[in-house]
């Protein structure tokens, strides 16, 4: 297999998986909806599948359309994969997509000053390194909202 593919494969299975369960997590964090951990992977793995073939087919016709294809799909796999309604499915997905994009937004001008650097080569693994990052940022996000929830209720 070549190994660019191999690294993009490595990248969509890796990043995209775990960027979709943290984003639906998130969701269910700010609703105060229970999560079922053992229905995750499978959530998550279909999510990312819908994000890396919409980015693959969607892009190319305009920026962004891969967004919509993400609320779409993901809300669809929220409500089939979970015994969810359909409204929370979307308002989970919506909600985790906000914080998302927020936090990337938020944290795009640390990542920008990394790539301004002549050392710092902008590759596959930068992306993976920002995108894991991210990633991080979004689960300290959850244990934040969950320790301030419990801390309010005593």
């Amino acid at each position: 297999m070549d190994p660019i593919i191999r690294e993009y494969i490595l990248y969509y299975l890796g990043y995209l998986v775990f960027d979709a369960a943290v984003m639906f997590i998130t969701g269910l964090t700010v609703l105060s909806e229970p999560i079922n951990f053992g229905r995750l992977p499978m959530y998550a793995l279909l999510t990312g599948l819908i994000v890396a073939l919409s980015r693959w087919y969607l892009d190319p016709f305009g920026f962004g359309l891969h967004i919509f294809a993400t609320v779409v799909g993901s809300t669809l796999i929220a409500y089939r994969v979970y015994p969810m309604t359909i409204r929370t499915a979307f308002l989970s997905t919506l909600l985790g997509l906000l914080v998302l994009s927020v936090t990337e937004y938020l944290f795009y001008p640390i990542f920008v000053r990394f790539w301004q650097d002549p050392n710092y080569v902008e590759n596959i693994y930068t992306d993976i390194l920002s995108g894991w990052a991210i990633i991080l940022l979004l689960i300290l996000f959850n244990i934040g909202v969950r320790y301030a929830r419990k801390n309010q209720r005593n």
